[in-house]
C-alpha cells in the first residue's frame, strides 16, 4: 500500500521546526475550541508572523497542487477584505477574519504535511484528537444542563451550526481511524471519539441536516471501507430495492414513523415526520421543514445575483445581518449574491485545487482514497446548505485527515521481522 503523497516531502534533513510545531499547536488550540475564538485573530496574526518566512522560502517548491489551493485561498480572503475595506461589505470584520483563519489554516496545514517529522506529526495528531474532544465534553455537558433550564430551541443553539459540521466531518475521520487502525488501542480510542462526536451531534446540537449528512457519510465510509466493487453495487441494490418497497407499498409512512419515535433528539425526530409528510403530498409548505425557508433564502441570493450588470460581475458585498437580498444559508451560492462572477470564479477554482489535492494526496488503488473524498464531499455538500467554510473544517480536513490517512498507511508497511510501523 502507497503512502500519503507530499508527507516529510520537504524535510530531507529532518530539520527540526521546533518553533513551527509550537506555534501550530497553539493555533489548534485556539481555532478548534469555540469558547476560545474571541482571541482567534490574533493568534492566527501571531502564528502568521512565525510561519511567514517559511512559507515564502518553501513556496517555490511545494507541489503545483498546493500552490494553487493556496493561491486562490488568500485571492479569495483579499476579495472578501477588500469589500469590507471599501465599504461594499457591510458584515462584521469577524466575518472577514473568518475567512482569515480558512485562507491560513489551508496554508499551514499544507506546509506542516511537508516539514514535520512522523513524531511531530503523530503528537499533531494526538493533539487535535484531544482538543476537539475536550471541546466535545465541554459542548455536551453545557448543552446537557442547558436542556435542563432553558428552553429547547435556545439550549440547542449554543453553539454555531458551522461548528456542528465541522464534528460531522470530524466524526468521519475519526470512523475512518476506527476501522483502518490495527491497533486495539487506537480503535477504542478512535472509537470513543466517533460515539462522542455522533452523541453531541445528535443530542446535543440537534439539528437535521448534520444528523443527515452523519448517517449518509458513516454508511458510505462503511460500504467504501475496501475495495470491493462487487459488494458495494450489491449494497446499493439492496437499498434502493428497499427504499423502492417503501415507497411503492406506502410501507414508508409507518417506517418513517417509527424512525421518529426510536430518535432520541425531538427536533430531529420532527425533521423525520416533516419529510414524511413532504413525500407524501409533495408540498414543502404543508411539511414544515426548513426546506420551505432555504429555498426562499436561496432564491432570495440568485435573484440578487441577478439584478444587475453590476450584481452579476461584482455582486453586492457580504451583508449578514444587516440585508435581507442574500439568503446567508448556503456559502457557495452565497458568494454569487456577494462577489459576483468575479468572486465565485476564484472560489469555485480553490474548492478545485482543493479537490485536486485529495485526489493525489493517495493513489486510486489505496481504499483511504475514497473514503477521504467521501469526507471532502461532505464538506462541500455541507456548503451549499450552510455557511461552514470558514469553521475549523479546515484544519480537520487538511491537516487532521492526512496525518491519520498517513499513519493508517505506514502501519501496512512491513519490514524488520513483520512489525508494524505505527
Amino acid at each position: 500500500m502507497k503512502l500519503v503523497r507530499y508527507v516529510g516531502s520537504l524535510n530531507k534533513y529532518n530539520t527540526d521546526h521546533g518553533i513551527l510545531l509550537g506555534a501550530t499547536l497553539l493555533m489548534l488550540s485556539v481555532v478548534l475550541i469555540p469558547d476560545l475564538n474571541f482571541i482567534a485573530t490574533e493568534i492566527l496574526l501571531f502564528v502568521t508572523f512565525i510561519w511567514s518566512f517559511t512559507i515564502l522560502s518553501y513556496y517555490p517548491k511545494v507541489d503545483i497542487v498546493i500552490r494553487r489551493m493556496s493561491t486562490f485561498a488568500i485571492l479569495y480572503f483579499f476579495l472578501v477584505l477588500l469589500y469590507k475595506i471599501l465599504g461594499i461589505s457591510r458584515a462584521t470584520w469577524d466575518i472577514a477574519a473568518g475567512y482569515y483563519g480558512w485562507m491560513f489554516a489551508i496554508i499551514v496545514s499544507a506546509f506542516s504535511l511537508q516539514l514535520f517529522s512522523d513524531k511531530k506529526l503523530r503528537l499533531l495528531e494526538f493533539a487535535i484528537l484531544s482538543v476537539v474532544l475536550i471541546s466535545i465534553i465541554y459542548v455536551t455537558i453545557q448543552g446537557n444542563r442547558n436542556m435542563q433550564i432553558m428552553d429547547m430551541e435556545d439550549a440547542i443553539s449554543q453553539e454555531s451550526a458551522s461548528y456542528g459540521s465541522s464534528i460531522v466531518l470530524f466524526s468521519g475521520i475519526c470512523f475512518i481511524a476506527f476501522l483502518k487502525y490495527k491497533k486495539l488501542l487506537y480503535k477504542i480510542i478512535y472509537g470513543v471519539a466517533f460515539i462522542l462526536a455522533v452523541y453531541m451531534n445528535f443530542v446535543v446540537m440537534q439539528r437535521g441536516t448534520n444528523v443527515i449528512f452523519t448517517v449518509v457519510m458513516v454508511l458510505l465510509l462503511f460500504i467504501y471501507r475496501k475495495n470491493q466493487l462487487k459488494t458495494i453495487r450489491l449494497l446499493f441494490f439492496v437499498v434502493l430495492a428497499f427504499l423502492l418497497f417503501l415507497y411503492s407499498t406506502g410501507a414508508y409512512v409507518a417506517f418513517l414513523d417509527y424512525i421518529a419515535e426510536l430518535l432520541p433528539s425531538e427536533r430531529v425526530a420532527d425533521r423525520i415526520r416533516s419529510i414524511n409528510i413532504f413525500i407524501q403530498t409533495g408540498d414543502y409548505l404543508e411539511a414544515g421543514t426548513s426546506l420551505k425557508t432555504r429555498s426562499e433564502l436561496t432564491t432570495s441570493s440568485i435573484n440578487t445575483f441577478q439584478s444587475s450588470i453590476y450584481s452579476f460581475f461584482l455582486g453586492v458585498g457580504d451583508s449578514r445581518g444587516f440585508s435581507d437580498k442574500i439568503g446567508d444559508h448556503s456559502e457557495i451560492i452565497d458568494c454569487l449574491a456577494r462577489y459576483g462572477i468575479l468572486g465565485f470564479s476564484i472560489l469555485l477554482l480553490a474548492l478545485i485545487s482543493q479537490l485536486k489535492f485529495f485526489l493525489k494526496l493517495l493513489p486510486k488503488e489505496n481504499p483511504l482514497h475514497y473514503q477521504v473524498l467521501i469526507v471532502f464531499f461532505v464538506f462541500i455538500l455541507r456548503n451549499l446548505i450552510g455557511n461552514t467554510l470558514t469553521a475549523p473544517a479546515s484544519i480537520l480536513l487538511f491537516l487532521y485527515m492526512p496525518i491519520v490517512c498517513y499513519f493508517i498507511a505506514k502501519q501496512e508497511l512491513i519490514i524488520n521481522n513483520r512489525k508494524i510501523l505505527c
